[in-house]
């Protein structure tokens, strides 16, 4: 029986020294901007309740809007997915849309794999 199973959150070893990374946001990074992903977890979010899904980047942690919790989630407990961000295959590009229910402008990213991004977002990992 395998209990580690009911752990709350799985803790993976993504292989990056994070020591002194700090937290941006989405809206930290300007529209369109690709940046590659070292890594993803979940913590805690006691200011708002539930749970807060980040990820690694190759100089930060980036906070995740709520409703990727799902969906970050389930990579992070695909043992494929794993091994395919290891491997340098995972990327985000960012943009921005306007939210009709709060009025303001907000951010989210789609998911890249590795052969729809340019070669020069590779090479730099960051581009605007």
């Amino acid at each position: 029986m395998n209990f580690g199973k009911y752990n709350k959150f799985k803790t993976i070893d993504w292989g990056m020294n994070t020591e002194n990374f700090s937290y941006k946001k989405l809206s930290d990074y300007p529209e369109n901007a690709t940046m590659q992903i070292k890594g993803l977890f979940l913590i805690k979010d006691n200011l708002n309740g539930g749970n807060q899904a980040v990820a690694i980047l190759k100089d930060c942690f980036l906070n995740l809007p709520k409703h990727k919790v799902e969906v970050v989630t389930e990579i992070i407990n695909d043992e494929d997915s794993v091994k395919a961000i290891k491997n340098g295959e995972c990327y985000i590009k960012t943009y921005k849309y306007k939210s009709e229910k709060y009025n303001k402008e907000c951010f989210d990213f789609n998911f890249l794999s590795a052969d729809e991004v340019p070669e020069i977002v590779k090479t730099t990992e960051t581009i605007f």
